[in-house]
């Protein structure tokens, strides 16, 4: 069963209701996309952002896909922090 989770508008910017991702994120899941930057809204997961899923991830045991190409391929930038793609042994990653 597919569940999304939409960003919402606060105080003129975009946020990540992160209490709902986590509740939409259970033992039963297998895997989690997050598109990061945002495409058109231009919203990017901060750090903190990062490590709570990254934590949440691990304690359901699921999977973690994040869609961060088009900075590289615009701009030659890696907007993932990188240390969670080798903390995270369930992280996938394309080649170089």
């Amino acid at each position: 069963q597919l569940k999304t989770v939409c960003l919402e508008p606060k105080q003129g910017r975009w946020t990540l209701p992160m209490e709902a991702l986590l509740a939409a994120v259970t033992e039963r899941s297998r895997l989690l996309v997050i598109n990061s930057p945002n495409n058109p809204t231009g919203w990017t997961l901060t750090r903190q952002e990062q490590q709570t899923i990254l934590q949440h991830c691990r304690r359901t045991g699921t999977y973690g896909l994040v869609q961060s190409l088009f900075p590289a391929i615009a701009f030659g930038l890696a907007l993932w922090v990188p240390t969670l793609t080798y903390r995270n042994r369930r992280t996938l990653r394309a080649p170089k």
